[in-house]
């Protein structure tokens, strides 16, 4: 059995120090993608527009969940290497970035990708969970014990990041889920009251 997609998408600039909207977005019956570009990064704007716009080109295909996580990735190295581009022909462009979390339906089932702290949710029989895992130094500290869940949010250091499209190889996370009929799907930035800072662990 196919199930249909019914999508919206919103953005503004959100409760942080953000003068212009660096999100860029992406919504289809096939696709869905959210790129957060990073605040207090130049050209937030371009990076994230840059990944999406490589996306979009996969959309209207049809592909395993497996396999469109795959393409996913491929389209966003594609993406990656031209931030690089811009970045090393324009040296006020050095240092943008952008997170990314987006997924690919085929009718039956999602093929996923993520990079950073935006975060996707799956809305089942009244219950919501988090799908995705955040690429963020607070998460690390919940992974490894050293921080419980309920703390996050007062943590000083929530919004560093440890993942992003900079330009500089990352490796995304790639998963696939299976859907039922009833089922929403959420992509959200996790933290629109501060500006996201690039870290590395």
């Amino acid at each position: 059995m196919s199930i249909a997609l019914r999508f919206a998408a919103r953005s503004n600039l959100g409760l942080g120090s953000k003068t212009r909207n660096e999100d860029s977005a992406y919504a289809s019956p096939d696709m869905l993608v959210l790129a957060d570009g990073m605040g207090g990064h130049a050209a937030g704007d371009t990076a994230s527009s840059t990944v999406v716009a490589e996306l979009m080109a996969l959309d209207g295909e049809s592909w395993g969940a497996d396999e469109a996580a795959n393409q996913l990735r491929a389209a966003v190295l594609r993406a990656n290497d031209r931030l690089r581009e811009q970045m090393d022909a324009d040296v006020e462009t050095e240092g943008m970035g952008t997170t990314l979390t987006a997924m690919m339906f085929n009718g039956r089932e999602l093929g996923l990708i993520h990079v950073g702290d935006s975060r996707g949710y799956l809305l089942r029989d009244g219950e919501l969970r988090q799908i995705t895992v955040d690429d963020t130094f607070v998460q690390s500290l919940v992974d490894d014990g050293r921080l419980a869940p309920e703390d996050v949010s007062s943590h000083p250091q929530k919004s560093l990041i440890l993942k992003a499209y900079t330009g500089r190889p990352v490796e995304p996370r790639l998963e696939k889920l299976q859907v039922q009929p009833g089922d929403r799907v959420l992509y959200v930035r996790s933290n629109p009251g501060a500006d996201d800072i690039l870290g590395m662990k």
